[in-house]
C-alpha cells in the first residue's frame, strides 16, 4: 500500500509541475503574440 501512496504522490507532483510550465509558456506566447501593449511585448509574464 506504501507503494501505491508514493507512486500517486510523484505522479500528481509531476503532473502539476507539467501544468505550472504548460501554463507559463502559454502565457509567454500570449504576452510576445500580442501587438496592443508595447509593455507586454518588451517585458512578457511581467
Amino acid at each position: 500500500m506504501n507503494e501505491i501512496t508514493t507512486i500517486l504522490s510523484v505522479s500528481l507532483g509531476a503532473l502539476l509541475a507539467a501544468i505550472l510550465l504548460a501554463t507559463l509558456v502559454y502565457w509567454y506566447v500570449r504576452d510576445i503574440n500580442q501587438k496592443k501593449h508595447a509593455i507586454l511585448r518588451n517585458y512578457p509574464i511581467g
